[in-house]
């Protein structure tokens, strides 16, 4: 029998690491938890400014009128993926944050391979409004103090782990892989529970992904298309906005994708010169080796580099 816990859960992500399945089928299927809607949580921990933010008030509204164990779950917690956590700055804002409205919370933090995660990042940032080649998205901005973009920094999980550690301690922290839930994910659940002490009925629970990527000629339509719309996206280019053009590209993308001839998932080696692959490994291997020191995490069994 798993122990209940009264702590609150605080899951930050990553980005591309499931979060859409835990969201709207893993939490709330556990017994005795209040899940907390998105909108609350972004109203209250991800819009106020920081000169203004009151902690004690965004734990009173998130915990208003809710029984039961609190659940917050967002990725935009770990920082916005295409901005780079507006280059770092707010990722570690958002430590603080939490932790000055829940430091009795245990925080939730899912990894993705650094390679796969810069192929499913790409596809994200074309289905969101994106509209440069994959090169161009890999791009640093030559000004991140005034107009962050997406960033390789981003993608260093260990700094981010360690600054929640420092914070809420090492043993209030837990780290997931995102490779564990693809692979095996009744394991993974079931660890999960053991580690957060929840209770959830497995039989209950549809492992079918949610949120599946598009494939590529999908993507390189939409690409083309999201010249034509100003969707809010770092690093994008817009030619004409055509008013509502995003709206009936979300709404006709998916329908496309299912059509035949629509091309392939697209994984890093679609995307990347064998060099260029190379040399986003070598990029993390110190990264992933602090990451690995002391937890209990097979990074090597799913791929991660490492020295």
């Amino acid at each position: 029998m798993v122990r209940s816990d009264p702590r609150p859960i605080l899951h930050v992500g990553y980005h591309k690491t499931g979060s859409s399945w835990l969201q709207e089928e893993l939490f709330p299927k556990a017994r005795g938890v209040a899940v907390v809607p998105r909108t609350d949580l972004r109203q209250n921990l991800l819009m106020p400014s920081p000169l203004v933010f009151d902690p004690d008030l965004a734990r009173a509204n998130l915990m208003a009128g809710r029984r039961g164990r609190l659940v917050l779950s967002e990725e935009e917690l770990s920082g916005n993926l295409h901005a780079g956590g507006l280059h770092g700055a707010f990722s570690r804002e958002l430590v603080d944050r939490l932790h000055r409205s829940f430091p009795d919370g245990h925080v939730v933090i899912f990894v993705r391979e650094q390679k796969a995660m810069v192929a499913s990042a790409y596809k994200q940032y074309i289905k969101g409004g994106g509209t440069r080649g994959i090169r161009g998205f890999l791009t640093p901005s030559p000004k991140p103090h005034k107009t962050p973009n997406f960033s390789l920094d981003f993608l260093a999980y260990d700094r981010l782990v360690e600054l929640y550690e420092d914070r809420f301690g090492a043993d209030r922290v837990s780290v997931f892989l995102y490779e564990d839930l693809a692979t095996r994910p009744a394991e993974l659940v079931r660890m999960l529970c053991r580690t957060l002490g929840l209770s959830i009925d497995l039989d209950s629970i549809s492992f079918a992904p949610v949120n599946a990527g598009y494939r590529s000629r999908t993507l390189a339509l939409l690409r083309v298309l999201n010249h034509f719309h100003a969707r809010e996206m770092p690093n994008a280019t817009c030619v004409v906005n055509v008013p509502g053009l995003h709206g009936v590209l979300s709404f006709l993308a998916p329908r496309i994708d299912r059509l035949p001839g629509m091309g392939h998932l697209q994984q890093i080696s679609d995307l990347l010169r064998p060099d260029e692959i190379r040399a986003l490994e070598d990029r993390f291997r110190d990264s992933n080796a602090r990451l690995e020191k002391g937890r209990a995490l097979p990074l090597a069994r799913h791929g991660y580099a490492l020295p």
